[in-house]
């Protein structure tokens, strides 16, 4: 039987038939076992891996556009200056200054100047682009749905033992109210 195979083998045919026939075994096999082809016809797997993919960032590209106005008002220090005509003598003068307030006279108008303040009005437009994930969001309010709804119901379970808990020890302070009964109505004096 060895000198068959010997003889079998040195038949290049028979080799080559040999190494195509395992050539394509081989094939089928790690095709059949590709774990993308699993996850991609299992929907939960599918789902898994996205959520990976999303959380790590790798799909970010909604973009918020934000446009601010800002909307301020200066007040500048300056001088006010302003005449009045008046009907006075022409050899008249006239000059006070009280308090940055100041008066005079100058060819028949009355000048006023005093210090004061102009408001300035600036307005300024910002532009800004936000990349937001819209999807990883969606992933992460979801989840911190979860832990709320978690969060609720172990407060719902502890207010339950508390009340448990108090009902046990009121229950416990009759019975030995009730076993106590009798030494406790002598101390009283009944």
């Amino acid at each position: 039987m060895l000198k068959n195979l010997k003889r079998l083998l040195r038949n290049n045919e028979v080799v080559i038939i040999l190494c195509i026939y395992l050539l394509v075994v081989f094939t089928v096999i790690a095709c059949s076992c590709s774990p993308v082809k699993k996850v991609l016809s299992t929907p939960k797997l599918y789902d898994q891996v996205k959520r990976q993919v999303i959380l790590r960032g790798e799909c970010a590209n909604d973009t918020v556009t934000k446009e601010v106005i800002i909307d301020n008002v200066i007040y500048k220090d300056t001088v006010i200056k302003d005449s009045f005509r008046v009907l006075m003598p022409a050899e008249c003068h006239l000059d006070t200054i009280v308090n940055n307030f100041s008066i005079y006279l100058e060819n028949g108008n009355l000048w006023v100047q005093w210090l004061g303040q102009i408001p300035q009005r600036t307005i300024e437009k910002k532009t800004t682009h936000v990349i937001v994930d819209k999807a990883k969001e969606a992933i992460l309010i979801d989840s911190c749905k979860a832990l709320e709804r978690v969060v609720y119901v172990k407060e719902n379970e502890l207010v339950r033992k508390n009340k448990t808990i108090f009902k046990l020890y009121l229950g416990l302070a009759v019975i030995i109210l009730f076993m106590l009964r009798k030494p406790l109505l002598r101390l009283a004096g009944f």
